[in-house]
């Protein structure tokens, strides 16, 4: 069971790659994770052993402008340039599509200043209008892995634990290895083989209690994950 942390500052990027597979580097957490800066992808990229995807959000909504896309496409040669091993994007046509033309920007982007950064998409899947078609369109754009809730929104708790696990696993069937799925949004050591289960392995939590990083919630999901097979590092 692969784990990735979700992080907003050094000093808990540092605690975290203790017991993270991967880390995703944000800003802003409280707002599910905006653009982190220059310096805190550096910083950590330069003293955690573990890989470090960036998140690439300029704002909360999936469907963006063009001076939106714009700054994500300058966010984007930022992290590359500052060493990040992935970038996290995610981007919907008004019809609830992946949006190839934007993503591919932002991606060519990337690739433009690292040709071997890899991709991942947040949860933008989860409100994509056909599930089959977002996965294709993401192969098609080279993503490794997409973040998958199995719930709308932001608000995972509109649904069922139960019906975002089999949300979850028709993610993971109807990708087939060709994009990974990473199970999110609420995942804690109560419910985290289920999660993983589910999404065929990969699971993503920022360990946050009460709003803040904790570290006992890593400990925990780590220690599940190395009783799984231990936690090798991938950058699916």
């Amino acid at each position: 069971m692969p784990l990735e942390i979700a992080v907003d500052c050094l000093p808990d990027a540092l605690v975290a790659a203790r017991h993270a597979t991967r880390l995703e580097l944000c800003d802003k957490l409280d707002r599910h994770g905006m653009t982190p800066s220059t310096d805190l992808v550096s910083g950590v990229v330069s003293r955690v052993p573990v890989p470090a995807f960036a998140i690439i959000r300029e704002s909360d909504d999936y469907i963006v402008d063009r001076a939106t896309l714009d700054a994500m496409v300058a966010s984007a040669l930022r992290a590359a340039a500052a060493g990040a091993h992935g970038i996290v994007i995610g981007v919907l046509t008004t019809r609830g599509d992946i949006d190839l033309s934007a993503c591919r920007e932002i991606i060519d982007a990337a690739r433009s200043v690292n040709a071997g950064i890899a991709i991942a998409f947040h949860r933008a899947f989860d409100d994509a209008t056909d599930m089959s078609a977002a996965i294709a369109a993401l192969a098609d754009l080279g993503v490794a892995h997409t973040l998958c809730a199995g719930a709308p929104g932001l608000d995972h708790t509109t649904r069922p634990m139960q019906e975002r696990l089999a949300a979850i696993a028709r993610a993971r069937d109807h990708a087939a290895g060709r994009v990974g799925i990473v199970a999110c949004a609420g995942v804690r050591a109560p419910n985290a083989r289920e999660c993983a289960i589910a999404s065929g392995g990969w699971v993503h939590s920022s360990c946050r209690v009460h709003g803040k990083f904790d570290e006992s919630q890593a400990a925990e999901l780590s220690r599940l994950t190395r009783g799984q097979g231990g936690h090798a590092v991938d950058t699916l």
